[in-house]
């Protein structure tokens, strides 16, 4: 909802569950083989679950996705091979042989984190298969499956989407400060006259890939802007992009490499949006007999979601011609739909926007939204 590639700079996320699954079914067997079916894909895979502990590097061709044929090890199995590993390897869990399937309907290159998805799923199937009695940490299984996704798949994400996927909870926005994963809360979803918000999700199909290691590239770039204000600001210490406020990075803007300085202020600015709306949302929660409060606290994160797609459009440079058209096409329906925000979901490069609705407009907006795309961006796919 908000906080885009926020996580990785420590800084803090406003998320949310969707109403989509992935469910793994399956039972052990004899040998030291993993043999696991995709629904999807309609693919077996194999391999040996002693080979799994040692990290399979991605090569330069390698797509980081389901469908990537480079050879590293795996296509969509690569996000199970390595929860296995990290769970042998850093865990310390012992695990047998195992037949599964995989079922699920969260698009796969949407920006829905369906990757995420399927990690939690293995981990929280591979538990129950072989250690039903274990106590279950829901933030130490987000955080072994991030480095699953880190090491044996190649993306070098932070934790919003492992952690959204295990500690979301219906009807409410997940708040995160990913400096400190104990600080964590979740924000009832508020009503707008009685009528409770949605989030309407659309897919532009514009595949949400990182072909290219481009999200790699904008995480070092952040790293290296903090490096560079850690030597430029003597008053307090700075690790990452979240030490920075935006009058600091402006102060010292023209001493930093251009592009390297619009994605720091992306970063900056989308931090402070994210505890704007955090403490006007749960100030209209104290308070649930205040409309007038809920109104602005709900005009406050639409207009968080519409900047927060801006600010990846110009200056963090994760949006697409698709998802702006997908924006824009919210942004025209405003007044006559009630759409209150809009923005890219997940870490941009194509897939879904995110949209706050009424729930009794979801549809009739839906269906407005699609329409207006299909004419603002003739020929491309239309959107579901």
């Amino acid at each position: 909802v908000l906080g885009n590639h926020t996580d990785y700079n420590q800084g803090f996320i406003l998320a949310s569950a969707i109403d989509r699954y992935t469910v793994i079914v399956g039972r052990k067997c004899d040998s030291r083989l993993a043999s696991i079916f995709s629904e999807n894909f309609s693919t077996l895979e194999q391999f040996d679950i002693d080979e799994a502990v040692h990290t399979a590097v991605p090569t330069s061709k390698c797509l980081n996705t389901p469908y990537c044929t480079c050879g590293c090890k795996g296509t969509w199995s690569k996000y199970c091979r390595g929860v296995v590993g990290v769970m042998q390897r850093d865990a310390h869990v012992t695990l047998g042989g195992f037949q599964a399937a995989i079922v699920s309907n969260v698009p796969a290159g949407s920006g829905l984190s369906s990757s995420a998805a399927l990690e939690v799923a293995t981990a929280l199937f591979l538990q129950r298969l072989f250690h039903p009695e274990m106590r279950v940490d829901k933030t130490d299984v987000a955080l072994l499956c991030q480095r699953a996704e880190n090491q044996w798949v190649g993306v070098q994400c932070g934790i919003l989407d492992q952690f959204t996927a295990i500690h979301s909870r219906a009807d409410h926005l997940l708040f995160l400060d990913c400096r400190d994963l104990a600080r964590y809360e979740h924000i009832p979803m508020p009503r707008l006259a009685g009528d409770p918000c949605c989030l309407v999700l659309a897919n532009t199909h514009a595949n949400h890939t990182l072909v290219d290691g481009m999200y790699n590239r904008l995480r070092e770039s952040c790293f290296g802007v903090a490096a560079q204000m850690q030597r430029l600001i003597s008053t307090h210490p700075v690790t990452h992009l979240r030490d920075i406020t935006p009058e600091e990075l402006a102060a010292h803007e023209a001493q930093l490499p251009p592009i390297d300085a619009k994605r720091a202020k992306h970063i900056v600015t989308e931090n402070a949006r994210v505890l704007r709306c955090r403490q006007a949302l749960t100030g209209a929660h104290a308070a649930p007999a205040d409309a007038a409060l809920t109104k602005s606290a709900l005009g406050t994160l639409g207009e968080a979601m519409f900047a927060s797609h801006a600010s990846s459009r110009d200056d963090f440079g994760n949006s697409c011609p698709e998802l702006d058209a997908m924006v824009a096409a919210a942004l025209k329906l405003r007044p006559a739909q009630g759409v209150l925000g809009a923005r890219l979901s997940g870490g941009g490069f194509g897939g879904c926007t995110v949209n706050l609705v009424p729930a009794s407009r979801a549809a009739p907006y839906g269906e407005a939204l699609a329409a207006e795309y299909a004419q603002s961006a003739p020929g491309a796919t239309p959107p579901s």
